[in-house]
């Protein structure tokens, strides 16, 4: 039986990365808005 990779947001983190069942670590598309 293979298992499925659930991913859940990181405390204080919410919307910027988030980890999975595995221990991975991703980082989630966000727009940044920057000062020329």
């Amino acid at each position: 039986m293979k298992m499925k990779e659930i991913w859940k947001d990181i405390e204080n983190y919410k919307g910027i990365y988030q980890c999975s069942n595995f221990g991975h670590i991703r980082s989630l598309d966000r727009n940044i808005k920057r000062k020329n």
